[in-house]
């Protein structure tokens, strides 16, 4: 089978570079693993695969390719703080992509694509002018393309995943952190702010039955009972919690700006971990920080969210009427059974959790991945996609919502978009819409887009989830105001 590449290497787009703050373990681990299975191809699957029933695909969109699928391979770096696991994930990754022994890899996508090949083997062979492009005749009409599998060798020998030391609660280390990647790399593409903590101590056990008792799938979808230790700092003088999630990450982001729009390829990508319980109502602009009140991590990952569409605006600043170069954007997870609280549930409890979360998911929740891997999928297709396909469902959602505002218990408008006509990618940026990994109750993962309309555009909207512009500008002011500060005492 063709990979659509040209034999010469000359053609070949340079290799993307990619950035996983937190990317040994947990979320970051399975989009590191993801984008290892679809970069490792020519065609990216969860592209095509990211909307099976809500957004059907014209012929076009199926057939649009990663900008970023290259036979150069792929530069993946962890920036996470515990050195040892960290190469132990290296070393995973590059087994799980099959580095040492390429010949025995195949993935799920390519045992489907043999498949298919064998069974339209012979009608494509009887095809006498070899017009069909997967006939053997029309693979030996065109010499000077790469076979699949020469594509899956040359990836292989071009991959290569590093480790680059950071821990986000020292400013220190993030500068050095800057710093080391500027130094080793000449280009970043993208950039996923996964890392993140939370001040958990245990849980209200009274709290926890009764939201059980009383609205199942709201309980371990959006948990009120977990208790966070108060009064945490860091060296720098900051909320633990707040830098380790928000400042930390946009100290990265703002040091790298520059390094994202050198990029060779097609607009680099911030990407933001968002979080479905960061929610506006744990959110205090006077006490931002969220040193006390013991919703620190709630707290913080909604102004994850205000800082990601914020971001727009300063790169387009910092842009100086040039092209923009990198877009920001904002994902979540949905709810992972991760390691965050097995510390305080033990293994036995552990279980039960993820046995809770699996009835949720039966029971109809589409936010319950459970499975790191298939919570990536949201954050590989963002990161993959063509632009114009971006931001073309973008558009859908947001002129869905403007129409048909269904919302769900939590106040997000839930959209399953649909439309023609690609937009102006200049425009949709702009729009505060947050891409979330779902689930059906089978377990097949998909994305999906909640967006968030500006709070005065729908005054009886529930205080759960909603846009303020004025918010999102004062923290981004208040995050470069630090940021100074800490550059001048250098």
């Amino acid at each position: 089978m063709l990979s659509g590449f040209h034999r010469d290497a000359s053609t070949w787009p340079p290799k993307p570079v990619i950035i996983i703050t937190g990317g040994n373990s947990g979320v970051g681990y399975g989009i590191a693993h993801r984008l290892i299975k679809q970069l490792g191809n020519p065609d990216a699957t969860d592209i095509v695969d990211a909307f099976p029933e809500q957004v059907p695909l014209s012929a076009e969109d199926s057939k649009a390719r990663s900008p970023f699928s290259t036979p150069n391979g792929l530069t993946l770096v962890l920036a996470c703080r515990n050195a040892i696991k960290a190469h132990r994930a290296c070393s995973n990754l590059l087994k799980l992509a099959g580095k040492k022994r390429p010949e025995d890899y195949r993935d799920q996508q390519m045992w489907k694509a043999e498949r298919t090949r064998r069974a339209m083997a012979q009608s494509f062979d009887s095809d006498d002018d070899g017009s069909a492009p997967e006939s053997s005749k029309a693979a030996a009409s065109r010499p000077r393309y790469l076979t699949r599998l020469e594509y899956r060798q040359h990836w292989l020998d071009g991959l290569r995943v590093e480790f680059v030391p950071m821990d986000l609660a020292s400013v220190i280390s993030v500068f050095g952190t800057v710093s080391a990647i500027q130094q080793r790399y000449p280009y970043v593409t993208h950039l996923y702010l996964n890392a993140g903590c939370g001040p958990f101590i245990g849980l209200n056990w009274g709290a926890a039955f009764y939201a059980l008792a009383t609205d199942y799938i709201d309980s371990v979808t959006y948990p009120k009972y977990p208790i966070e230790k108060t009064g945490e700092m860091t060296k720098d003088g900051l909320g633990w919690t707040w830098q380790c999630n928000v400042f930390g990450h946009y100290l990265l982001a703002r040091g790298l700006l520059d390094h994202l729009n050198k990029a060779p390829l097609p607009d680099s990508r911030i990407i933001w971990t968002g979080s479905l319980d960061g929610l506006p109502e744990f959110y205090d602009p006077k006490t931002y920080q969220a040193i006390e009140g013991g919703k620190a991590y709630q707290s913080t990952k909604f102004q994850i969210g205000l800082l990601a569409w914020a971001f727009n605006a300063l790169i387009k600043a910092e842009a100086r009427g040039h092209p923009v170069r990198t877009r920001s954007y904002l994902c979540h997870p949905g709810v992972v059974a991760g390691n965050m609280f097995y510390d305080l549930l033990g293994w036995f409890l552990d279980l039960g959790m993820r046995m809770a979360f699996y009835l949720a998911r039966w029971l109809g929740s589409p936010y319950h991945c459970i499975s790191e891997y298939k919570a990536g999928m949201a954050f590989v297709f963002v990161g993959l996609a063509p632009l114009f396909l971006l931001h073309t469902q973008q558009d859908r959602a947001q002129r869905l919502a403007r129409r048909h505002l269904t919302r769900s218990s939590n106040g997000n408008v839930q959209i399953s978009a649909k439309g023609d006509q690609p937009v102006d990618a200049q425009e949709v940026d702009w729009l505060p819409t947050r891409f979330s990994a779902r689930c059906s109750r089978g377990g097949n993962e998909y994305v999906g887009i909640d967006v968030v309309l500006p709070s005065a555009e729908d005054p009886s909207r529930p205080k759960k989830w909603w846009w303020d512009e004025s918010l999102a500008t004062d923290l981004l002011e208040t995050c470069e105001k630090h940021r100074r500060q800490f550059i001048n005492a250098k």
